[in-house]
């Protein structure tokens, strides 16, 4: 599964730079122990992208522009909301199994260089 894509009707999402990756990784290594759990997180995403929003206690600011898309289970995407062709998208920067309660600083803080790189690129200045 290269990445991550879904066409809903309120919004894109998308795996972009090392969220292909960290998205990839994800399955590989827990595909098959928590299948269900991830198709849990597909299930949400989806519902992002058809709603264009979900729940507080299921789509969390966490700084910066980056949100945590949580599932029930440990699973984690963290991404940033973009305009792309006048359609609203939501950016997966990174995916995780998180191990503790609290989000993990570091994959806040490469997302927050994703999206900083991602808005260069596409001729937005933050």
């Amino acid at each position: 599964m290269p990445g991550y894509r879904y066409d809903g009707q309120k919004a894109v999402i998308f795996t972009w730079a090392d969220g292909i990756e960290a998205w990839d990784e994800l399955f590989a290594k827990y595909g098959k122990q928590y299948g269900q759990h991830l198709s849990n997180m597909i299930k949400r995403l989806e519902r992002l992208g058809d709603f264009g929003q979900l729940p507080p206690d299921q789509l969390h600011h966490q700084q910066d522009g980056v949100y945590a898309v949580k599932s029930r289970s440990k699973f984690r995407v963290y991404g940033w909301f973009e305009s792309l062709n006048g359609k609203k998208c939501f950016v997966i920067g990174q995916a995780a199994f998180k191990k503790e309660d609290k989000a993990d600083p570091t994959k806040i803080k490469r997302c927050i260089q994703l999206m900083n790189d991602y808005k260069r690129q596409n001729g937005e200045s933050k």
